[in-house]
């Protein structure tokens, strides 16, 4: 039989035998000073607490270093890090799928006119106005990202027929032309788009952009 003796200085196990001896029946307690294993049980959970609180530390570490690493710092959207991840997987698996990989070029028209007029903070809202514009005229899997001061590229993974291209194609469209409030401001905002396809405007994402571009480019000059 045990039973634990607590104070504040130590912790001790009583030990409680029983032993026959001729027609008597001794008990015989045993003390046992056991506070040194319960500092050190004590010490191990204080030890894991705090591990526990470095792996969080860590974890919200490594989460701000890959925003840092992966996304736009002005518009929170991929970077050109995290596009050419994304586009070297989305083209292998329209390779393996047999199905078409979609590359929008959007450009924002006179943004330096935006800049000059209402000043850099607010040309810097807009452009993350734009950006957000982008990204809720597309799908959850497609991947919009800046790809310089003005310009956007967006990925569209896994379009089977030319239908689900218009389906995204309408809703960017439909903010083609719009004016934003912006820092009591009614600022016109427009932009020129280009879209390529693999595997009929390219094998490769560098041949992809570039068609786009092309495309971009005759838009915006159609548009003047």
């Amino acid at each position: 039989m045990h039973r634990d003796l607590i104070n504040e200085q130590h912790q001790v196990n009583l030990k409680m035998n029983r032993v026959q001896v001729g027609d008597e029946v001794i008990l015989m307690l045993e003390f046992i000073d056991v506070t040194s294993q319960f500092k050190r049980i004590n010490q191990l959970r204080c030890y894991v607490r705090q591990l526990s609180h470095l792996n969080t530390e860590l974890k919200q570490k490594e989460k701000v270093v890959e925003k840092l690493a992966y996304y736009d710092r002005l518009t929170g959207v991929a970077n050109r890090a995290l596009f050419e991840k994304f586009a070297d997987k989305y083209l292998s698996l329209a390779k393996r799928r047999n199905t078409m990989l979609g590359l929008m070029f959007v450009d924002v028209n006179e943004f330096k006119m935006i800049n000059d007029t209402y000043g850099h903070d607010t040309g810097d809202k807009v452009m993350t106005r734009v950006a957000s514009l982008l990204t809720e005229s597309t799908r959850k899997h497609d991947i919009v990202c800046r790809y310089g001061g003005d310009e956007f590229l967006v990925l569209l993974p896994d379009i089977r027929t030319i239908k689900d291209y218009y389906q995204i194609a309408t809703r960017i469209e439909a903010n083609k032309r719009r004016k934003i409030i912006q820092d009591g401001y009614s600022i016109s905002v427009s932009l020129s788009i280009g879209i390529s396809f693999y595997p009929d405007d390219g094998l490769t994402i560098s041949e992809l952009i570039i068609r786009a571009d092309e495309y971009m480019y005759a838009d915006k000059q159609n548009s003047r």
